[in-house]
């Protein structure tokens, strides 16, 4: 029960219980990244230069290194993985000299901390991270002259309702996958076929989330911020 109500609430780790539904344990890692980027977006809007918050950001990434088991900061082991994409779409934002030595800046000093702990600072998922920022960094200038062709169109379509094809995809997908490893081993065809057929599936669920709940969710925010705007 204790476990289902740390879902419901995304309170998990600090109520040191296992999460029920495997997805909801990341859900918690991103409304802390969001608790933490409030407090910088509220910052930034009294005047902290961006450089400062860069470097707070960056103090803040140090925190795994400290190995310290608190609850209540446990979200912040996987810090550093947010603040690399904080920085490339700070890049992508603002495509100005300055921005792209902060941001250059940050993940050299990222991937120098990841450098220096191999294997205790987040290892082969912290690099992921890393490539992961670099490569959106690089692709954004790129980003609308190639999406209204090929790959790129599927890919802005499926990122508009991606986080609603996050919430559900392992919901929907996990039924066909142990269903098909009772029935057949994973080498066969069929098996593959069966993998197939639950990816599109997930797709199309989190379409339809995303058209019933997300989309109209959005909208009532838009216009709740217009209506308080002064």
């Amino acid at each position: 029960l204790r476990g289902w109500i740390g879902d419901v609430l995304l309170i998990n780790p600090y109520v040191g219980t296992s999460a029920t539904l495997i997805v909801s344990w990341s859900l918690v890692f991103e409304l802390g990244f969001y608790v933490v980027g409030a407090g910088a977006l509220a910052l930034r809007q009294r005047g902290v230069p961006s450089t400062v918050l860069t470097v707070l950001g960056l103090l803040l990434c140090t925190w795994p290194l400290a190995q310290i088991d608190f609850r209540a900061t446990g979200v912040l082991a996987l810090w550093p993985d947010f603040f690399a994409g904080t920085l490339a779409w700070w890049c992508a934002r603002r495509r100005t000299a300055a921005n792209h030595a902060i941001g250059f800046a940050g993940l050299a000093a990222l991937a120098l901390l990841t450098a220096a702990w191999p294997g205790g600072y987040g290892a082969a998922g912290r690099w992921a991270a890393l490539a992961t920022a670099v490569a959106l960094w690089f692709a954004a200038p790129r980003e609308r002259p190639g999406v209204h062709s090929g790959v790129w169109r599927f890919l802005a379509w499926t990122g508009v309702f991606s986080y609603s094809l996050y919430l559900v995809h392992l919901t929907v997908m996990s039924p066909f996958i142990n269903l098909a490893q009772r029935a057949m081993p994973p080498n066969r065809l069929a098996f593959i076929a069966v993998w197939a057929a639950g990816v599109v599936l997930a797709f199309v669920a989190g379409w339809a989330l995303h058209r019933t709940v997300e989309a109209p969710v959005e909208r009532w925010r838009k216009r709740l911020v217009l209506a308080r705007a002064p």
